[in-house]
């Protein structure tokens, strides 16, 4: 194991200047200077089950082909939500219920509003209007959602979304007042134990027809909601003032007040949590983990794989009790603080201020295929994860629970994912797709953390679990990405087709310069900018020579995403000095491995390609761009690095590649 090397990612901090002359092929020396920083648009993949509609793609759940209806079952690897780019709608997070969605947006026509897709059974999206109804596989009868719709929710202009958390057939959301510095919650959904925080009326039947969304009465001296979580079927709370509140099913505790009956109203959580400040809650399942703010952790909830494991002899802890983390870390070396907690459903997880993941309970938790239970919080190897590896600048800094997995994100947004969810490997995202059979079920488990392949930085992951309708099904994990903003064919930005002549590209120059110019269009400068450079690498022959070969590589993987949705195109771009290719963080391992997936056989051997001798030209134009190849080789402990980013430069027409290249 060892680190990779990559190439610098732009961010909205960066800033740069650039002169640019009006007009430089005739002789005028004026220049201007421009200050730009790069445009950044958010995206949303997402893996897993599709045919509830969790996913937002309709043609999923509806195929298109009436003479083919044979439905998709699941998707192994992350798939673009292209709903929202579409729509204009700019996503600031996601949260993944048992085989639906719910998304927290805006939009230049509603500023904040909620989404949701997928399934809506119980009304666990409010009143929707438009939904399929049918048959799920020919065998059960249900209400989906397929493309993301607005809930509809109480409006205030002032009110702004802050967060939403979904259960198995019910979800929680809040806003918040800025001026007021007050939070107002809604519930809606399954209150069969009170999950919705609201009385619990016997006989009640939900159903999408009669959903409704209510505004849930909280505690008088709960005025700021920081945190909301939902379980399987019980809800749970935080205050700013780091108070926990509870309600729902609570037959394994999972409330931690002290009873097993159902709790229908929000209740402060007592015990050992009473004069202390918590500051994060988790729980996908029925066991609850509590992280203090001088870090110590707390547990409560179903205890039978010893997820809680001070206690011995009971299988249902119905209070908070403290864990003794900090007796397990002593003897690492390196361990710190204790900053977050995330608890699946038999398995548990906490990461410290380095980046450290320990693991404890039972179920695939990462430690191979030959440890399936530890009793209290193990290591996971932190080379597992290179090249986040602790304190580094690029350490892992979140753990996302789902029921039977995990994904860890670090914080230059590479994603690993680990365990075993019940609809297979493609909940995980690893383009690894086995069925949900029991007797497949030891091919549905990924024993330690893999690298996922999303081609771009990751900055939130949601993991959903199996739906109450559909018991052998599990939903995905998903992840709010950002991409840098792709540049148009500089063809387009003149206007001119690919045969043009010199003649043709310079009348069509004079023409653009004279419409953006920013002394007579009202707009800003960065079309006159783009006018410019296109013109610069067009007009010289070379130039243009060469990126005309890199269009026709772009071309290509157009021509290979039309056949495939799923697949991903690189980011080519060109400069007036001349092409380059970039790979940002999270894409790189993308690239490589997709490459050697595709090109080497199943049984044999990976080799380093021999790459073809370049001509002269080829070399002369390298050695002169060297420069834009810049990379950085990582270093663990002060040992050489032992990775290195290889970058093959081409003759134009022939397909570069990135290869990472390890050695023993």
């Amino acid at each position: 194991m060892g680190c990779f090397a990559r190439p610098r990612v732009l961010t909205l901090k960066d800033t740069f200047y650039r002169n640019i002359s009006i007009f430089p092929k005739f002789g005028d020396s004026k220049t201007v200077e421009e200050k730009f920083t790069p445009k950044r648009s958010s995206r949303v993949y997402g893996c897993g089950v599709v045919v509830t509609g969790a996913l937002g793609i309709k043609k999923y759940v509806e195929p298109e082909d009436k003479l083919d209806p044979k439905q998709k079952f699941n998707e192994p690897v992350p798939t673009h939500l292209k709903y929202f780019s579409v729509k204009g709608v700019d996503i600031k997070s996601v949260h993944c219920g048992f085989g639906y969605s719910v998304f927290i947006g805006s939009h230049p026509k509603l500023k904040n509003a909620f989404y949701g897709c997928g399934l809506n059974t119980d009304g666990q999206l409010g009143y929707q209007t438009s939904r399929l109804h049918g048959l799920l596989f020919n065998s059960i009868n249900v209400d989906i959602v397929d493309e993301p719709q607005l809930i509809p929710m109480p409006y205030h202009e002032e009110l702004m979304p802050m967060a939403a958390s979904c259960g198995r057939a019910h979800s929680l959301v809040f806003s918040h007042f800025p001026i007021r510095r007050t939070s107002v919650l809604f519930s809606m959904g399954n209150n069969t134990f009170g999950q919705c925080a609201r009385e619990i009326i016997e006989n009640e039947i939900f159903t999408p027809e009669n959903a409704q969304v209510i505004r849930v009465n909280l505690p008088k001296e709960l005025r700021a909601i920081k945190q909301i979580e939902c379980g399987q079927d019980h809800s749970l709370v935080l205050s700013d003032q780091g108070a926990v509140y509870a309600c729902g099913l609570s037959t394994d505790g999972q409330t931690g007040l002290l009873t097993t009956d159902c709790v229908d109203r929000l209740t402060r959580v007592g015990g050992a949590l009473k004069n202390l400040k918590v500051t994060q809650l988790s729980s996908r399942g029925d066991t609850v983990l509590a992280l203090t703010e001088c870090g110590r952790v707390f547990g409560w909830g179903n205890n039978e794989y010893n997820q809680i494991w001070p206690i011995i002899d009971e299988v249902q802890v119905l209070e908070p009790t403290e864990l003794p983390v900090h007796e397990c870390l002593e003897e690492i070396k390196d361990a710190g603080k204790i900053v977050q907690v995330a608890a699946a459903g038999s398995m548990c997880a906490i990461l410290d201020e380095y980046g450290h993941v320990f693991v404890w309970g039972y179920g695939c938790l990462g430690l191979g295929p030959k440890v399936l239970q530890v009793q209290k919080p193990t290591l996971l190897p932190p080379a597992l994860f290179s090249p986040a590896l602790p304190s580094s600048d690029n350490q892992i800094v979140n753990v996302v629970p789902g029921l039977h997995h995990f994904v860890a994100r670090s914080r230059g947004g590479l994603l690993w994912s680990w365990g075993a969810p019940r609809a297979g490997l493609a909940c995980l995202g690893l383009g690894q797709n086995t069925s949900a059979s029991i007797e497949e079920s030891v091919k549905n488990m990924q024993t330690f953390p893999m690298p996922l392949s999303l081609p771009a930085e990751a900055v939130q992951v949601s993991c959903g679990s199996r739906t109450r309708l559909l018991p052998q099904l599990q939903l995905c994990c998903r992840s709010f990405a950002r991409t840098t903003f792709e540049k148009d064919c500089y063809y387009s930005v003149l206007d001119i087709p690919v045969t043009a002549t010199p003649e043709e590209i310079r009348a069509a120059y004079y023409t653009k310069c004279k419409s953006t110019h920013p002394d007579v269009a009202s707009t800003d400068s960065q079309s006159f900018l783009e006018v410019n450079e296109a013109y610069s690498v067009l007009i010289d022959p070379e130039q243009r020579r060469l990126y005309d070969g890199k269009r026709g590589i772009a071309q290509f993987y157009a021509h290979r995403e039309g056949e495939n949705d799923n697949f991903q195109t690189p980011h080519f771009s060109c400069t007036p000095n001349g092409p380059k290719m970039s790979f940002n963080r999270a894409s790189e391992i993308f690239h490589s491995r997709k490459f050697r997936r595709k090109h080497t056989t199943p049984g044999t051997i990976w080799r380093e390609p021999k790459a073809s001798p370049l001509r002269n030209e080829a070399e002369e134009k390298y050695e002169k761009e060297k420069h834009y190849y810049d990379y950085y080789n990582r270093r663990a402990s002060g040992r050489p690095p032992i990775a290195t980013l290889l970058l093959f430069i081409l003759p134009p027409g022939i397909l570069a590649s990135l290869f990472i290249s390890y050695e023993s």
